[in-house]
């Protein structure tokens, strides 16, 4: 039952979140690699507990741009894998 669910929820997924979810989750690739198949960009807003003085990544926002306009918003609060599989370095 759940899997049926799932394959439900994945197929209603537009092209590209479907590939990225199937590359990522399944197949095991970085979101790097998975953005360099697929031919689309990565841009991501880190999201901190202010109240955290470490300042610790808790999750990400993805920005899909398309004609220098956010064409697609992912929001990654409640998959923490998404984080835990990231390199995240200051510029």
């Amino acid at each position: 039952m759940a899997v049926a669910a799932t394959l439900a929820s994945l197929v209603r997924l537009p092209v590209i979140q479907r590939s990225s979810v199937v590359l990522v989750d399944v197949l095991g690739h970085s979101l790097a690699a998975a953005s360099d198949i697929l031919g689309v960009s990565i841009a991501a807003v880190l999201v901190r507990n202010p109240a955290d003085p470490s300042g610790t990544v808790r999750y990400v926002v993805l920005l899909d741009w398309v004609g220098g306009q956010i064409a697609r918003i992912r929001d990654f609060k409640y998959a923490p894998y998404v984080r835990e599989s990231q390199v995240i370095s200051s510029l």
